[in-house]
């Protein structure tokens, strides 16, 4: 280092431009050492034809005619072999529609946690609204055209880390069963995440310690370091809940807005800045770039201080949550449809709790945290959305009268939940 600054330092005046020559020859000599770097971003994977440009595969070895098993990751469970399909992966509901496989088939030949795919027996008549592609008896995944079924367990899930029942986090590896031949096309072909909501690569990135005293730059007032992925974008997520429904009185061309006051963590259909435009049917049918919906979902994390927990409520045994859902919510005018999916999508996320409080947020609540825009303006919004919290013990409050909303003309349904998962984190999730 003596030697390059003599080199170097030829007149005073120039320091400025001598030293960002000096910092040029230190990183490029340091690339060459570790073997070169890539800022966030970058790619991690191979360019090869069929595999993502942002990084993101549907298997490890690519999408496409490209996802094939591994050769040399494979293990025996109940008496079939499966084989590694994906790593490192995470789903947008986490573990909320996954369970562990019971003992004594619970785990890895080296000690892993398996986890099984749950909407077979969550939805044991199949979804509603699309019997032909995810029939009864089948797993449920959402890919790019919405709900697909695949035959039961044909997908297990082994935990890499922080998994627990219905605890909506984990990290798993994806293991297919490989007596089942050909990878199913919404395997190979997963739906991708959307811009902002996940995903990324590591690599390497040059550090520059800030304020150093030293007037002369050398190797450790900077360092190159490791950076590990960012959260990994979710994979084919065991599928899903409906959230927002549109009922014009004739085809039509709807555009639906939505601002939460707090960060999207997911949406489907992927959600663009300036908002989805969608043809809406009368049967509820909704088409977006050319796939077919139910529903437009969305899930925010919205801070706990723009949140107000209604001061009525019900306060169950969570073993009678569907017994008071079944009560209540036709009267707040959803559905049978909307009922059921409500009902069965919570009683398969809420976590184990002696007690729950249920309390039904404002609309005017609902407006000011997450307000919903639609164009044309509809006749009727209806707008559900419950307040989950699981308490110790039982506690008394008074329970709120509900006035249903008739439907008139082009109506628009919206329903959903608020649930603190974390109680050390500073908001609460909307879904």
């Amino acid at each position: 280092m003596k030697k390059i600054k003599k080199k170097f330092r030829i007149r005073k005046n120039s320091r400025g431009g001598i030293e960002t020559i000096v910092l040029a020859i230190i990183v490029i000599g340091s690339i060459f050492m570790i073997g070169g770097f890539n800022f966030a971003k970058k790619n991690r994977t191979s360019s090869a034809p069929g595999s993502s440009s942002s990084g993101y595969l549907c298997c490890d070895s690519g999408d496409g005619d490209l996802c094939k098993v591994s050769d040399t990751v494979r293990f025996t469970w109940k008496g079939a072999e499966y084989a590694l399909l994906k790593s490192d992966i995470a789903l947008s509901e986490g573990s909320g529609h996954l369970a562990s496989a019971p003992a004594p088939n619970d785990q890895t030949p080296t000690g892993e946690k398996i986890f099984l795919n749950t909407t077979s027996e969550t939805y044991p008549d199949g979804y509603p609204g699309h019997e032909t592609t995810c029939p009864a008896g089948n797993d449920f995944v959402f890919g790019p055209s919405g709900c697909v079924g695949i035959p039961n367990d044909e997908i297990i899930y082994v935990c890499k880390s922080g998994c627990s029942d219905s605890s909506g986090t984990g990290k798993f590896d994806a293991y297919f069963r490989t007596a089942d031949g050909a990878i199913p096309d919404v395997i190979k072909n997963c739906t991708k995440p959307s811009s902002g909501s996940g995903g990324g690569d590591g690599g390497q990135e040059i550090i520059i310690s800030p304020g150093d005293s030293k007037k002369n730059l050398q190797f450790r007032t900077f360092k190159i370091v490791e950076k590990p992925p960012a959260a990994a974008a979710s994979w084919l997520s065991p599928y899903c809940k409906p959230a927002i429904y549109l009922y014009p009185e004739k085809e039509t061309d709807v555009h639906v807005g939505i601002a939460p006051k707090g960060k999207l963590t997911y949406t489907i259909p992927s959600y663009p800045s300036s908002g989805w435009d969608v043809l809406a049917k009368p049967n509820g049918d909704i088409v977006y770039n050319n796939n077919g919906y139910d529903y437009l979902y969305y899930e925010a994390e919205i801070p706990d201080s723009e949140i107000t927990k209604p001061t009525e409520g019900f306060v169950v045994e969570k073993e009678k949550i569907k017994s008071l859902l079944d009560t209540i919510l036709p009267k707040l005018s959803l559905n049978k449809k909307e009922a059921d999916q409500f009902t069965k999508y919570w009683l398969s996320v809420l976590p184990d709790s002696p007690f729950y409080f249920v309390g039904i947020v404002s609309t005017s609540s609902l407006d000011s945290i997450a307000p919903l825009s639609i164009l044309p303006k509809p006749d009727t919004i209806i707008r559900v959305t419950l307040y989950f919290e699981a308490l110790d013990n039982k506690i008394s409050l008074p329970q709120p009268q509900i006035v249903p909303i008739k439907r008139q003309g082009f109506t628009v349904v919206e329903w959903g939940g608020i649930f603190k998962r974390d109680k050390n984190h500073n908001f609460s999730c909307l879904q």
